[in-house]
């Protein structure tokens, strides 16, 4: 397939602040995703085989959030929004599952923000 690329443990797929024309899904291995913080780098998570990544640059036309680095050797599937539109308009099931990790996502992430907000409150 031309759309797979492989990358060796330790090698940066894209850094934060990069342009994003393309998201990917991870076939084989571990990537974390980085951020860095008041100069210092932060795990913002772990994907594994079968976690997509990337998305939001292609769907919002922005920049990278996050720093994307390989734990291991990887193999990913890579999608412009060409090739993405596509495949979720010909395969629902692909949008569903998007939704719901998205949606977990933004859910995850604003519980962090209320638990930031609740310590904040707690100390001031």
């Amino acid at each position: 397939m031309d759309n797979v690329r492989s990358l060796e443990k330790g090698k940066v797929l894209f850094k934060e602040g990069d342009d994003g024309k393309e998201m990917f899904v991870i076939g084989r291995g571990e990537i974390v995703l980085t951020r860095e913080v008041e100069g210092k780098e932060v795990e913002v998570a772990k994907l594994v085989a079968g976690d997509f990544l990337g998305e939001m640059a292609i769907l919002t036309e922005s920049k990278r959030t996050c720093t994307a680095k390989a734990l291991t050797d990887v193999s990913i599937l890579v999608y412009d929004y060409e090739r993405f539109s596509k495949l979720i308009k010909e395969n629902s099931s692909i949008a569903m599952r998007m939704l719901e990790v998205l949606s977990s996502r933004l859910k995850n992430t604003t519980n962090q923000l209320m638990d930031m907000h609740k310590d904040y409150s707690d100390h001031y």
